[in-house]
């Protein structure tokens, strides 16, 4: 009954957090569906992983007394360093092989402040379980320190104390100097802060390879070595930096999918600037091809119009014509090393050599090669999409040089610096992480919880003690300059006369330049702002485009304007696949289930749910255009996916969705500038075009999720009020208006990454127009 809402639109039903609940329990499932079935294939193909080698290590001593003996009588001393970081399986195995003897010859070292290794199998419960295994372990604790100063050690001790033993470490440095707490306003200004003060440091004589600044999450890594670049101070090696992070190594490897049949990748090298291509040539170059008939083949018969005009065009297309002959006469090694060399160029300004990124790439080719000598490009590239996506980290290959160091928190351990500059250490970038998508027991979630608080004191620790003298930490109050920052709470918890807190005396500076706002009065913007108002009205206006345009105006150029490939997610091909299945039902009035078993279980749901309720005199996959005397230059589109007429004046539409479930306050929720959400806006355009053109009568207007696990969230109704498409008409007016003027590059985007961390990839091919 608790689970039961009691008030409300939702009185009766299953209340949202019961639905969440119920969501995770299902993930849950298919988290144990996955594993069993990784065990399976682990079987079949006769593979161990590595908790596979120590489980069965286990066992043999289990079963085979031989085995045992023989691990006895060969090892009479066992050291175990870094004891912290064991798994129970590890511990499993010296208990079962040592915890019998009477006088075990064992030496552990280990400090519990330094367990950082909770998601490999580490736990402070199996270090803590040693002294039961072998009671007559004698436990000595080191408290003389030879690294850090006092200071440091007594920060460190408040904010995690040691669960073995109360003693405080005792520095045998001399030297005081006292602990920071820089408040920046922003990220920018942060780092700068950080980079501004390490200079002065250096300016007195201490050694660059001497300081790391240590940051909380990998991303957070390149933004921070980019600062020291602009702003000139020496880097020790990159290889902290992940390779697909790397703007040279997309482009290169944009070009490489060229020779694929990628015509996406195709399309978005006009934009990127190792093309060269002038942007205003490269729109002028889009906005007058059919763009459905776009390939490397097709621009290669037009191969003699190329060679008459020397632009920047058509000398791309020149390049990416002769590599692609390159691709049929060249080895897979030489080829990419000719296209990176033509390709990238070294200036001073770039933090990666083209060198580093050659050298990367080939070093993951080369294995590739040895399993197989006849490796495709097109198998590569699927190799490189793969570990790409699964987010796989692969560190440049960079060579060794003196410098700062610029590491995760985690990557420092086991290193030393005289001094360290720990930054971003406000609650979501030290604390926040990713979010389970499934459920734990509530007892294990508690422990998991509150594991997962000490984790992050634990981070903390091991980066405070790896300066030896000087040690400042930093946190803004701002990101990206919308989302509001504070500091961990952690941090906030201790005793205030630990910090000399100070603020950061510069907001942005010099790494600002990357994300400063290029005038939009500029000669090429202006050039581009009347490009775009001779040709749009040309465009239809569909729903979809007024989602992009108020999403992002630069989704909008490229997607709707010039009308660039886009690529065919699974999910984008899954969901065609469901809308011609349910189409085809519809213009047979006949029952054929599709060969794809995962759309034929959408679609048996349906047949179920809905298909029998549909009238009979019906219309699917309906296009409808119109006119309207308040913008006559505007052709306004829409296809209908279902139009049932219930009687002479009266029409029901629908409007098919896969993918997740919208909740009714997200569907009829409106923006901070009083915008309808992007479905409602389809729904009202829907009515908008059919009252248009028949002035028939909309009674109902529906949503319906056919992959909703919940009967009761299937499907979303309602009536499309005047005021609804008064706001659509609104929309269109707005459009019409910023593109006339060129207002609408000045419009900010609104791209939203639900938490994974992305930025908006149109507003990333828009800078080629800034120059940046």
């Amino acid at each position: 009954e608790n689970n039961i809402s009691s008030r409300g639109e939702s009185k009766g039903r299953l209340k949202q957090e019961t639905l969440k609940e119920l969501e995770s329990l299902t993930k849950t499932e298919e988290v144990s569906l996955f594993f069993k079935f990784y065990e399976e294939v682990k079987k079949e193909r006769n593979l161990f992983d590595y908790d596979d080698v120590l489980e069965s290590l286990v066992k043999i001593i289990e079963i085979s007394k031989e085995a045992l003996s023989m691990i006895r009588e060969r090892y009479l001393y066992v050291l175990i360093d870094e004891h912290q970081d064991s798994s129970l399986v590890q511990n499993e195995f010296l208990k079962k092989v040592w915890g019998p003897l009477e006088k075990p010859d064992i030496f552990v070292v280990g400090d519990d402040r330094q367990l950082i290794y909770g998601f490999s199998g580490a736990s402070i419960d199996h270090f803590k379980a040693f002294k039961k295994t072998f009671p007559e372990a004698k436990l000595i604790t080191l408290v003389d320190n030879y690294r850090s100063t006092q200071i440091i050690l007594d920060a460190s001790h408040m904010l995690l104390k040691s669960v073995m033993s109360e003693e405080k470490l005792i520095s045998q440095s001399k030297e005081h100097h006292p602990i920071r707490l820089i408040e920046a306003g922003d990220s920018e200004g942060e780092i700068f802060a950080a980079a501004e003060d390490i200079r002065e440091k250096i300016k007195t004589g201490l050694p660059p390879n001497e300081v790391a600044i240590l940051v909380p999450k990998n991303r957070q890594v390149r933004h921070a070595i980019q600062v020291l670049h602009q702003v000139g101070l020496p880097i020790a090696s990159l290889e902290s930096l992940n390779f697909f992070d790397q703007e040279e190594a997309q482009s290169l490897v944009r070009v490489l999918k060229i020779f694929t049949g990628d015509n996406v990748a195709l399309a978005a090298s006009f934009f990127d600037k190792t093309s060269e291509v002038d942007p205003i040539l490269a729109h002028q170059f889009f906005a007058k091809r059919n763009m459905k008939e776009f390939s490397l083949e097709i621009l290669m018969k037009e191969t003699p119009s190329l060679f008459v005009d020397k632009n920047s065009v058509n000398l791309w297309l020149q390049k990416l014509i002769a590599w692609y002959k390159d691709v049929k006469e060249r080895d897979l090694k030489t080829l990419i090393s000719i296209i990176s060399g033509e390709l990238l160029k070294d200036n001073r300004k770039n933090l990666v050599t083209s060198k580093e990124i050659t050298d990367t790439i080939l070093d993951l080719l080369e294995p590739e090669l040895e399993r197989n000598s006849e490796l495709t490009l097109s198998q590569f590239i699927s190799y490189l999409e793969k570990i790409e996506a699964a987010a796989v980290e692969v560190p440049l290959v960079s060579p060794l040089k003196a410098g700062i160091q610029v590491l995760t928190m985690h990557s420092s351990k086991g290193r030393e610096f005289e001094y360290v500059w720990i930054a971003h250490t406000d609650e979501h970038s030290l604390s926040g992480g990713k979010k389970l998508g499934f459920s734990l027991p509530r007892s294990i979630r508690e422990v998991v919880e509150e594991g997962d608080i000490d984790a992050v004191k634990r981070k903390l620790f091991v980066a405070l003690t790896r300066a030896k003298k000087f040690c400042t930490l930093s946190y803004s109050l701002e990101e990206d300059g919308e989302r509001q920052r504070e500091l961990a709470k952690i941090i906030d918890e201790l005793p205030s006369e630990i910090f000399e807190k100070q603020k950061a005396s510069t907001q942005g500076g010099p790494a600002s330049l990357g994300k400063e706002k290029t005038s939009k009065e500029g000669s090429i913007f202006g050039e581009l702002v009347k490009l775009v108002k001779d040709i749009y009205s040309d465009r239809y206006i569909s729903a979809s485009l007024l989602n992009n345009f108020f999403e992002c105006p630069w989704k909008w150029y490229f997607m709707n304007l010039l009308k660039m490939p886009q690529d065919k997610s699974a999910s984008l091909e899954f969901g065609n696949k469901v809308h011609e299945a349910i189409d085809q039902i519809l213009k047979l009035n006949k029952i054929i289930l599709p060969s794809d078993k995962e759309v034929s279980v959408v679609i048996e749901r349906w047949i179920k749910n809905s298909f029998h309720e549909i009238a009979p005199n019906r219309e699917s996959e309906k296009s409808i255009s119109t006119r309207d005397e308040e913008f006559p230059h505007l052709n306004i589109y829409g296809k209908i996916d279902l139009i049932e007429r219930l009687d002479e004046d009266s029409i029901r539409v629908t409007d098919f969705k896969t993918g997740g479930v919208r909740k009714k306050s997200d569907i009829e929720k409106m923006n901070e500038e009083g915008r309808m959400s992007n479905h409602l806006r389809q729904l009202a355009m829907y009515s908008y075009l059919l009252s248009n053109n028949s002035k028939t009568n909309v009674i109902e207007s529906r949503l319906e999720f056919l992959e909703a696990k919940n009967e009761k969230e299937r499907m979303y109704s309602r009536v499309i009020t005047l005021e609804e498409i008064g706001l659509l008409v609104k929309d269109i007016l707005d459009y019409d208006q910023l593109v006339k003027t060129g207002k609408w590059v000045n419009r900010p985007c609104n791209y939203n990454s639900y938490g994974k961390n992305t930025g908006c990839e149109y507003c990333k091919m828009a800078e080629i127009y800034s120059g940046k």
